[in-house]
């Protein structure tokens, strides 16, 4: 290798790096030499680089007295950043990416990550006020272990899976708080609002807080003073979709008759035919849970005697939706 030749910058003694092919390489190594005075003299300059940051590539030589010479580092790159093998203590590559930055870790961070989620343990009591601890999204299916939940008001729940029930099954010895229901109040005259078939309702109560039954319902009266051989009618046919449901009666004869209610003129006997005589009678007393006999919708209530005597009596009944 031949040497190079003389260096042409003035100042102090300069070293000058060869190459193969004889030429000045890219780079100096200087020490400056004089005598160090009182005072915060520089003892000396070390400078391998012919890079200052912004500049262009320069020849050797001639550094700003300003420039701040910086050294070059290389790194592998490593896209995937796979695993090293050597053992503590070797010496590793510095490793970059794709886009030449350069890839660190952090232990404590890793430690927190779980796949692509952060896990974040709480490990001291929320502080008081009106803290939000975050949201789960729907049907997320997270666990959130078991809670105590001292009270709760103003809460709508919208899955239809979800059931209260109370400490113990039916049959079983009694244990626990009740679970208890509510209903809404209504005038005991008052007709409950009619609803389609299979439709849910609500549980009625009184004002006084009674559940209320059927034979509470508006019940009506109507007598009974008769004497056509055959239909009688007691009852009027009601409006379509409408029935008449019978809870008592009381019948006395006049004479030698039989008599039976049925559903309508001709139509499907409730009874059997009673016989009666002169001043003997025919009670049914009130206060079953269900009425004695219910017709069809629009179909009076008919009474039938089989000879033209006089009857008189009462009938209560009341008028249901069919």
């Amino acid at each position: 290798m031949p040497y190079p030749a003389a260096p042409t910058e003035s100042g102090g003694a300069k070293l000058h790096f060869g190459t193969t092919d004889g030429n000045v390489a890219a780079g100096w190594f200087a020490v400056d030499t004089g005598v160090t005075a009182t005072g915060t003299n520089v003892v000396g300059f070390l400078a391998v680089a012919t890079h200052v940051h912004d500049d262009a590539v320069g020849a050797p030589g001639g550094l700003a007295t300003a420039s701040v010479p910086l050294v070059l580092v290389g790194a592998a790159r490593d896209d995937a950043l796979a695993g090293l093998t050597p053992a503590e203590g070797d010496a590793v590559y510095l490793l970059v990416d794709a886009n030449g930055a350069l890839w660190t870790h952090d232990n404590a961070l890793d430690a927190a990550l779980a796949g692509n989620e952060l896990q974040v343990d709480i490990v001291a009591a929320l502080p008081s006020g009106t803290n939000a601890i975050g949201k789960l999204a729907a049907n997320s299916g997270v666990n959130i272990g078991d809670v105590v939940v001292a009270s709760i008001t103003n809460v709508t729940f919208n899955n239809a899976a979800m059931q209260i029930t109370g400490d113990e099954a039916h049959d079983a010895p009694d244990a626990g708080g009740p679970v208890k229901f509510g209903g809404r109040a209504q005038s005991s005259t008052a007709q409950p609002d009619e609803v389609a078939a299979e439709d849910r309702v609500d549980a009625l109560f009184d004002r006084s807080g009674y559940l209320r039954v059927r034979g509470d319902f508006n019940p009506q009266f109507a007598d009974i003073n008769d004497a056509s051989s055959g239909d009688n009618t007691i009852v009027a046919a009601q409006a379509a979709g409408k029935r008449i449901a019978v809870w008592s009666y009381f019948i006395v004869s006049d004479g030698t008759v039989d008599a039976r209610w049925e559903d309508g003129a001709g139509g499907t006997p409730f009874t059997g035919q009673i016989p009666l005589q002169e001043r003997e009678g025919w009670v049914s007393p009130a206060g079953g849970l269900v009425p004695l006999f219910v017709g069809s919708a629009a179909t009076p209530l008919n009474l039938e005697l089989s000879a033209v005597i006089n009857v008189h009596g009462s009938v209560s009944y009341t008028v249901i939706d069919d």
